[in-house]
């Protein structure tokens, strides 16, 4: 039986499992941190009054339904090492995928955000076909689309290029 140490010089240059271990855990206790956020916020929106809940409930399901999902996908992939990469990172980095949901937010609006970030997070970040994925983001954003806009009457931030367009 061979045994492999590793170099602690050279550990955090090649990306160790030491150090893919503790960027996993980092992304858990986030994404916890995300479910805590979540639960809370659609608790106190349970008791305000009318419809002002709504939108905190609208946000709060889905954050808290996606970092359960970032748990347990980080805890699965905690088991094996990882090669450091600039594709591993960009995958899952959670505050990299935060800033770009933001600025995308804030460049094209609600609808497109939501459609195109959807699309982005299942196949880079889950790695899912593209012919599951389309339909999916597809309905999943019309549904949100006829929830507020539709049926509540509200309307969604359209962002600062679609603003200019029209």
């Amino acid at each position: 039986m061979s045994e492999t140490t590793t170099d602690p010089a050279t550990a955090s240059e090649s990306g160790g499992m030491d150090d893919d271990k503790n960027r996993g855990f980092s992304a858990v206790a986030l994404a916890l941190g995300f479910v805590v956020v979540g639960v809370g916020a659609a608790v106190m929106a349970t008791s305000f009054p009318d419809r002002a809940g709504i939108v905190p409930i609208t946000v709060a399901v889905p954050m808290t339904a996606l970092a359960l999902f970032i748990v347990i996908s980080e805890t699965r992939h905690l088991r094996r090492p990882r090669r450091s990469s600039l594709a591993i990172a960009i995958r899952t980095n959670p505050f990299l995928w935060l800033g770009a949901f933001t600025a995308l937010f804030y460049l094209v609006g609600a609808v497109a955000s939501l459609g195109v970030f959807g699309a982005a997070l299942a196949q880079v970040r889950g790695r899912q076909p593209w012919r599951l994925v389309v339909p999916i983001v597809a309905v999943t954003t019309a549904v949100f689309f006829v929830i507020v806009e539709v049926l509540l009457g509200e309307s969604l931030y359209r962002g600062v290029f679609l603003e200019r367009i029209s």
